[in-house]
């Protein structure tokens, strides 16, 4: 673990992690935010967990790891990366690793981002919740979350369970989205929006979506037209082949 910054500015905020996952919501939460709110990088640790591969830019060098940005005049911190580890047994290890360090940094609340997969998006879009008491599901759910119900992989899922074995209450926000974002691996940016939402009224923080919005929607159309095409074609091909009946 290399400190960037003090520490001791960390103790009593609340961390936001954002580990990539399905429709990337996890990790593009988290990358927003660092831009949005200009936060600086205070550590950077490097698991033996981490894929056996390492970062090339114009010839050097960098092994992968793992990012802790804040910044002195906020009350939130955030933790993301640009993998998980490969495998279910990595994960849990690293995620154990990760939740000792995040104690000792004093954080007060962990919440991640994460997605909830639906067949279809009904009356907009849910941000479900998942925390480690029911009086933490309550607080989220006043301000538009939904109770889910149901498994939640990876280091999203795992970081803030943990949390609670070191007293410290832990809750994932999963932005609703569909198969379609997670097969084409395409950020949704709609899911990403109103996790932000959600943080930013819970939290009381100030965050211009506007970009984002804007993003989402050339995405979502983009989708849409991808999919009628895809619809149109394969009606096409049905026409194209010999009735049969049995």
């Amino acid at each position: 673990m290399i400190e960037k910054n003090d520490t001791k500015n960390l103790r009593g905020k609340t961390l936001i992690v954002g580990f990539p996952g399905m429709a990337l919501v996890g990790k593009a939460t988290a990358d927003f935010l660092i831009s949005k709110m200009k936060l600086e990088e205070y550590v950077e640790f490097f698991p033996v967990q981490s894929p056996s591969s390492v970062i090339v830019m114009d010839g050097i060098i960098q092994p992968l790891s793992i990012k802790l940005y804040s910044s002195s005049s906020l009350q939130i911190a955030v933790l993301t990366a640009s993998f998980q580890p490969q495998g279910e047994e990595a994960q849990t290890a690293l995620a154990f690793d990760l939740s000792k360090k995040l104690v000792d940094l004093g954080f007060s609340k962990i919440i991640s981002a994460a997605a909830y997969v639906s067949p279809e998006i009904k009356n907009g879009r849910k941000v479900f919740v998942a925390a480690t008491n029911k009086e933490f599901i309550d607080e989220l759910s006043k301000v538009g979350c939904v109770p889910m119900n149901g498994g939640i992989s990876g280091l999203n899922g795992l970081i803030p369970a943990l949390a609670e074995m070191y007293g410290i209450e832990g809750a994932v926000l999963l932005g609703e989205t569909i198969e379609v974002y997670v097969a084409s691996n395409v950020v949704d940016y709609m899911a990403v929006g109103e996790i932000l939402r959600v943080l930013s009224s819970y939290l009381k923080f100030e965050i211009d979506l506007e970009d984002l919005t804007s993003k989402a929607k050339d995405i979502d159309e983009k989708i849409k037209k991808a999919m009628e095409k895809g619809f149109q074609e394969v009606a096409e091909e049905k026409e194209e082949q010999p009735s049969t009946h049995m």
